[in-house]
């Protein structure tokens, strides 16, 4: 199965953003959100030769601002950053 497919079916994931860059491009933005707390994060690529996928675990953002300006970057929308992602984001302590 595509990793585009079983991110969309796993429950534990959520698609919080799309981001199309041309004629046949488009990038997915999924998180994995857990007792609250961001634990991961998966991007999935699609493009004219198939599609590639990266993940990551908790990302750590210094500040709001610096998060805010990454997902929003990724193509999630303004509404779901603020009510989905901004309250699961860890900050790491300056």
């Amino acid at each position: 199965m595509p990793i585009g497919q079983l991110l969309k079916t796993d429950p534990e994931y959520r698609l919080v953003g799309m981001k199309r860059g041309g004629l046949f491009r488009r990038r997915e933005v999924f998180v994995h959100i857990k007792d609250g707390k961001l634990v991961g994060m998966a991007e999935v690529s699609y493009g004219l030769f198939g599609e590639r996928g990266s993940s990551s675990g908790p990302a750590h953002f210094p500040s709001r601002t610096e998060a805010h300006d990454y997902f929003t970057g990724l193509g999630v929308s303004e509404q779901t950053y603020r009510n989905v992602i901004e309250p699961a984001i860890p900050l790491r302590s300056l």
